[in-house]
């Protein structure tokens, strides 16, 4: 009997697991506590937007493993300084990829806890003009930075079955739709911006025009923890 019982739990362990692919929307709030974010926010917090495709490339119960292709954004942050002088502006696009290890624990397939890393690139849109003039023009500028995240979390999901006799073919196992919570750190290399006014278009101002020359703005830091809260649809 014992033999029998171990054969058993061998072949379930051993058992493929159903394919999925998610879908997430998520919002993301960061803690930013370097100092150079203060130029374009006037608190320590870095909310974000995020969408992430993700696709099972390994299924083996309880484990899982997802690759993820994924998108954030951010913007426009804003804020005034130096004496209510000079308005920043700033937007931020975040593309990435990565991996996410999940358990099914058994008779809980409603509840998933995970872990996921991801690497990517952040390009950053940086703004800055004179407060005291309504047609001053704008200083603007890209940067792009390498970004990095780590973290964790849960995600409660319900079988579309639940609600429906008869539910549409799944692409892969059952559909189902729900919420997920996590946490972690996120670390994103310094965006560095040297802001220059463009050129007028026509060419004959443009020839009469005093040269301006731009400036740098310096560095901006935007990592720091991050809690992460939506929705997930298994498609």
């Amino acid at each position: 009997m014992r033999r029998r019982l171990l054969v058993a739990a061998l072949v379930l362990a051993s058992a493929p697991a159903a394919r999925a692919t998610d879908v997430r929307l998520g919002a993301d709030m960061a803690w930013v506590q370097d100092s150079s974010f203060d130029a374009f926010w006037t608190n320590d917090l870095f909310s974000r937007f995020d969408v992430c495709l993700a696709y099972t490339t390994f299924a083996s119960v309880p484990f899982r493993l997802d690759a993820e292709l994924g998108y954030g954004y951010a913007g426009y942050l804003g804020a005034t300084a130096a004496f209510a002088a000079i308005e920043s502006e700033l937007s931020v696009h975040d593309a990435y990829v990565g991996l996410r290890a999940s358990i099914d624990p058994p008779g809980l397939s409603w509840l998933r806890p995970y872990v996921r890393v991801q690497g990517g690139a952040t390009f950053g849109l940086a703004s800055f003009r004179d407060a005291s003039a309504d047609d001053a023009p704008a200083y603007e500028d890209w940067s792009v930075g390498g970004l990095v995240y780590g973290g964790g979390g849960v995600e409660l999901v319900l079988p579309l079955g639940v609600f429906l006799d008869e539910p549409p073919a799944p692409l892969s196992e059952p559909m189902a739709f729900g919420i997920f919570l996590e946490g972690g750190y996120f670390y994103r290399s310094a965006l560095s911006f040297h802001p220059a006014i463009p050129a007028p278009e026509d060419e004959d101002e443009a020839a009469d025009r005093i040269p301006v020359a731009g400036f740098s703005a310096g560095d901006v830091v935007l990592s720091g923890g991050e809690l992460r809260i939506g929705f997930v649809a298994r498609l």
